[in-house]
């Protein structure tokens, strides 16, 4: 039992194993970035004026950004890891939710958007939309989700 300040200190709550809190912490945030992917799709797709504006198609692009770095996160000491790690955390995805949880799906899914921006919706500014999907690509090839391409 510690001792703070000279008394006897009690801790009821009961203490977690760290491993066990990291492991539910990356199953909240994989699950709140499915919710709010799942969100933003549906109100793209039910709403022709929202599937052309640029603030909720961006948010989608931060969103994808978002789940493809939480499926490859870092561990100490370690490399990446594989979308292998939703199991670990043991997150299923029900059947009433139709988003894709497969990382090249969402990586696909984020880089054909940036066009689309790029080239249809938000032109003025073109060059950070291809920005983004560089860096979509640059974090897909440092995962090993997309092949790299040398030029002999």
């Amino acid at each position: 039992m510690p001792i703070v300040h000279g008394k006897k200190h009690i801790h009821n709550s009961p203490c977690k194993p760290l491993a066990d809190q990291n492991l539910n912490n990356k199953q909240n945030i994989i699950s709140g970035l499915q919710i709010m992917r799942k969100f933003a799709e549906e109100l793209i797709a039910s709403d022709q004026i929202a599937g052309d504006c640029l603030a909720p198609l961006s948010f989608l692009v931060e969103v994808y950004a978002d789940c493809l770095e939480s499926y490859f996160t870092e561990k100490p000491g370690s490399t990446c890891e594989t979308h292998s790690s939703l199991n670990a955390v043991g997150l299923t995805i029900d059947d009433s939710n139709n988003a894709s949880s497969d990382p090249k799906e969402i990586f696909d899914q984020a880089v054909n958007l940036c066009e689309r921006l790029a080239r249809e919706v938000d032109r003025i500014r073109c060059n950070y939309w291809q920005y983004r999907a560089r860096q979509l690509m640059c974090f897909a090839k440092k995962v090993n989700l997309i092949p790299e391409i040398t030029i002999p």
